[in-house]
């Protein structure tokens, strides 16, 4: 919870989401993509980009995002 505190006081994420369902519900979609082996048929790169990097830029305000893309970039 540290690092989502931290990102809306350096202005990299919005101030209005509630952490706690994003933590769970990312969590939910990690434990169904194991559960269901979806590495099996995806890799754990795609499967990670296409979940958990959802949520990240779903999370971030402009400057968040414009720093999220400029890494994935690199």
């Amino acid at each position: 919870m540290l690092f989502f505190r931290r990102g809306v006081r350096e202005g990299f994420f919005r101030s209005d989401i509630n952490f706690d369902i994003i933590l769970k519900t990312s969590s939910a979609s990690a434990n169904y993509a194991m559960e269901t082996q979806m590495y099996k048929e995806y890799s754990i790169t795609t499967i990670m980009h296409n979940t958990i990097f959802l949520y990240l830029r779903g999370i971030c305000t402009t400057k968040g995002i414009k720093e999220l893309d400029a890494a994935i970039a690199e």
